[in-house]
C-alpha cells in the first residue's frame, strides 16, 4: 500500500514540474547611427515615438498652431481643463523652441509642464506606453531647463520631446472639445 502511495504521488510531483518556458530575447529595431551616444532605452522610446502618432509632426504642429490661435483670440482664457491645457503647453513650447529655453524658470515653466503632466496622465485615452512616454518626454524637458537655467547651456535634443508632447495635447484636445460658451447678451440702450 506504501509503495503505492509513493509512486502515486511521485506521479502527481512530475506532472506539476513543467519545463521552464523558453525566454524570449526582444531586440529592438535596427536604427541609423546617431551621432550622439545614446542608451538603449533613449533609442527605443525614440522608435516607439516615432510609430504612435495619426499624423505627421508637421500635421500635429499646424493643427497645434491653429488652437492656440483660436485660443488666444477669445477675449480671455477661461478656467477650463482645454484653456489651461494649451496655455501650458504653449509657453512649454514657445520658451523651448522660440526662446532657446534662455528665460527657462524651474518654477514658472516647470509648473506649467507638470500641468501639462497631470492633465495628459490623468486621462484613460492613452495607454501605458504613452504614459511612459508622456512622463519622459516631461522629465527630458525638465532636465533640459535645469541644465539651462543653471549652465547656460544644454547638450540635450529635446525637440521629439516637445513633438511628442505637442501631438498627445493634440489629441486629448480632439477627445475633449472646449465647452460652449454663450456670447454676453448685448445691452441695448
Amino acid at each position: 500500500m506504501l509503495d503505492w502511495l509513493r509512486n502515486a504521488f511521485g506521479r502527481l510531483k512530475t506532472l506539476r514540474e513543467t519545463p521552464p518556458e523558453e525566454i524570449r530575447e526582444f531586440k529592438p529595431a535596427k536604427l541609423p547611427p546617431r551621432r550622439t551616444p545614446q542608451s538603449e532605452e533613449v533609442k527605443l522610446m525614440k522608435l516607439r515615438m516615432e510609430c504612435d502618432g495619426r499624423r505627421s509632426n508637421e500635421e500635429y504642429d499646424a493643427e497645434f498652431r491653429r488652437l492656440i490661435d483660436a485660443l488666444f483670440g477669445k477675449f480671455a482664457i477661461e478656467d477650463t481643463p482645454y484653456d489651461q491645457l494649451l496655455e501650458s503647453m504653449n509657453a512649454v513650447e514657445n520658451e523651448m523652441n522660440k526662446n532657446g529655453g534662455l528665460n527657462w524658470s524651474s518654477g514658472d515653466h516647470g509648473a506649467q509642464l507638470n500641468h501639462v503632466r497631470k492633465e495628459l496622465v490623468a486621462d484613460s485615452q492613452f495607454n501605458a506606453s504613452q504614459v511612459q512616454q508622456i512622463n519622459w518626454a516631461v522629465n527630458e524637458i525638465a532636465v533640459c531647463g535645469m541644465e539651462l537655467q543653471e549652465q547656460g547651456k544644454s547638450s540635450r535634443p529635446i525637440h521629439q520631446a516637445i513633438d511628442y508632447l505637442v501631438a498627445r495635447v493634440v489629441d486629448w484636445c480632439e477627445t475633449h472639445p472646449p465647452p460652449l460658451t454663450q456670447d454676453a447678451p448685448t445691452i441695448r440702450y
